[in-house]
């Protein structure tokens, strides 16, 4: 619990959607993004893997709820907006591809500044082929240069 000014607000556990659209997101910020991604999904599949030990039963989807505790895990990531992260993207699709990332259901990122490139081109290929489990939403819009 959190006191301001003699009232009492709770502190959120944890967030089921993040949407960052709009923020000027620099690429550095989507490399911080990434880690944050790739520790709240190993801290819920190290937390289910224990879970599974001791109770020697399966739950229903870890990435619905933290097996640790109860509370709903982050899903969606939403970086719509955002031109200056362009292809820092990489990091982040790689991530993913790796099944490093397990925790995302939905990732949106549009008018984000992302052009056609080899890495890029090679990262979405892998994504659409075999996509990670649980990924439903996948929206990436790249900007295509348009030749006369």
């Amino acid at each position: 619990m959190l006191s301001l000014s003699n009232q009492f607000y709770r502190v959120m556990a944890s967030l089921r959607k993040l949407n960052l659209s709009h923020c000027d997101l620099s690429n550095s910020s989507i490399i911080g993004l990434t880690d944050t991604l790739r520790l709240k999904s190993s801290e819920t599949t190290t937390s289910d893997w224990i879970s599974h030990l001791r109770n020697r039963t399966s739950t229903s989807d870890h990435r619905q709820t933290s097996p640790r505790t109860g509370s709903p895990v982050l899903s969606e990531v939403i970086l719509n907006k955002n031109p200056k992260i362009s292809n820092s993207i990489v990091e982040l699709l790689e991530a993913i591809n790796k099944e490093e990332i397990l925790i995302l259901k939905r990732l949106e990122i549009r008018q984000s500044g992302i052009s056609a490139s080899d890495q890029i081109e090679i990262n979405l290929s892998n994504l659409l082929h075999d996509p990670p489990p649980g990924l439903q939403i996948f929206d990436v819009r790249i900007v295509v240069p348009f030749i006369f």
